[in-house]
């Protein structure tokens, strides 16, 4: 059983989580169309990723929207990080005033979410595959 984290084979194991139905939506597809990605699980609620992850769902990165209304991104992403220290996770910024709670959190990367596009998302997610990948795993 691989690591979560630790990518293996062609497509980057995805999770998603984001409060709101339509962005969540959104970013499902965008997911779903990236060569390098497979979704395998999209959730509104950090702490039904957490049950999962600890039921045994393997993924290698999370995306988690980070919003002005409430600090969930950031407490998910400190759990993630002590609890799954391996686990690399990508803070999608609703405002950029976020960055800095996001870096506080541990996040792996920070992405404003203002003008990104279905293609930048695509390219976003290709250079996180390359950065996670070992040479010869591609």
């Amino acid at each position: 059983m691989n690591e979560p984290g630790r990518p293996t084979g062609r497509a980057l194991r995805v999770a998603l989580v984001d409060y709101a139905p339509i962005e969540r939506d959104g970013f499902q597809a965008y997911i779903e169309r990236a060569d390098s990605c497979e979704l395998v699980l999209a959730v509104a609620q950090g702490s039904a990723l957490l049950a999962a992850l600890q039921g045994g769902l393997l993924v290698d990165v999370v995306l988690v929207r980070f919003n002005v209304l409430d600090d969930g991104g950031g407490v998910l992403v400190e759990a993630l990080g002590q609890q799954f220290p391996a686990l690399r996770t990508i803070a999608m910024l609703q405002e950029p005033a976020l960055a800095e709670r996001a870096r506080e959190a541990g996040a792996t990367w920070i992405v404003p979410l203002q003008g990104l596009d279905r293609k930048g998302f695509g390219n976003l997610m290709e250079q996180v595959r390359s950065a996670l990948f070992l040479p010869g795993e591609r």
